[in-house]
C-alpha cells in the first residue's frame, strides 16, 4: 500500500566500464536538461588527459548501441594506431538529466582497462559535462554542445501519474505530511522531474495531485515520466 520510495538519486551516467570504481565528485551544471534525444548517430566524449571517446547513438532517438571508439587525441587527422575500437549500449531516460553508456574496448593508451565509467549531466545547451568514475587522478569530460537535442516536456503543467502510492512531503525530504499520493492519481508538475542538483532535492519532484487535491513533494520514482 504505502511506499516511502527512497533510493539514491539519479544523475547523468556515462558508463564506459572502466577499471577502478572510486567517489563520484563533479560539479553539477547551474540548469540540467529535461526530455532529450540524440542529434547525429555518434557523440564525442571529450576527456581532459586528451583522449576522447566516440560512441554510436540513434538520432533522433535515446538509444546507444554499437561500435565505439577510442581516441588517442581529440583533433584529426586520425590514423589507425590512433584508434581502440570497441563496442557501447545504453540510453538515454525518458526525462531528466541521468544518461547511461556501457563502453567495452580494449587497453587504452596508457595502459588501463579500455572498459569505462563515464558520469555526468546533460545541459540545457545539448552538451554535457562529468567524469569518468574511479580515475586517479580524476579524469574530467566534456560533451560539446548540440550534440543531444533537448525540451521541458516535463516542465511545469504538463500531466503524468502517479506509478504507486508513495508518502507526500512539503517539500524535498522536509515536512512529511501523514499523507500519500495514490496509484493513478493523476499530477502536474512544478518543475524538472526528477530534480537534478548536488543537494538534498535531487531524485525529486514537486507535483500537485490534480485528483486528492493536493501539493508538495514526492520521490521521482513514483512518477510517469
Amino acid at each position: 500500500m504505502k511506499s516511502t520510495m527512497r533510493k539514491s538519486a539519479s544523475i547523468f551516467a556515462v558508463a564506459a566500464v572502466a577499471g577502478t570504481v572510486g567517489s563520484l565528485a563533479a560539479a553539477v551544471p547551474a540548469q540540467a536538461a529535461t526530455n532529450c534525444t540524440f542529434t547525429n548517430n555518434t557523440i564525442a566524449i571529450q576527456r581532459t588527459d586528451g583522449m576522447m571517446l566516440v560512441p554510436t547513438v540513434a538520432p533522433g532517438g535515446k538509444s546507444v548501441a554499437g561500435d565505439a571508439v577510442l581516441f588517442s587525441h581529440q583533433d584529426g587527422p586520425f590514423t589507425e594506431f590512433d584508434k581502440r575500437k570497441g563496442s557501447a549500449s545504453g540510453s538515454l531516460p525518458g526525462n531528466g538529466a541521468k544518461f547511461d553508456i556501457d563502453y567495452n574496448g580494449p587497453i587504452d593508451f596508457d595502459g588501463h582497462n579500455g572498459s569505462q565509467h563515464y558520469i555526468g549531466f546533460i545541459t540545457t545547451s545539448g552538451g554535457g559535462t562529468g567524469w569518468i568514475q574511479g580515475s586517479n587522478p580524476q579524469i574530467s569530460f566534456t560533451v560539446p554542445d548540440g550534440q543531444m537535442s533537448c525540451s521541458d516536456q516535463a516542465a511545469a503543467g504538463a500531466e503524468f501519474y502517479v506509478l504507486e502510492d508513495v508518502r507526500l512531503f512539503e517539500k524535498p525530504d522536509q515536512g512529511d505530511t501523514g499523507k500519500d499520493l495514490k496509484k493513478n492519481d493523476k499530477v502536474t508538475l512544478n518543475g524538472p522531474c526528477p530534480i537534478v542538483s548536488d543537494g538534498p532535492d535531487n531524485g525529486w519532484c514537486e507535483v500537485n495531485d490534480i485528483t486528492l487535491g493536493l501539493s508538495g513533494a514526492v520521490w521521482g520514482d513514483a512518477i510517469s515520466k
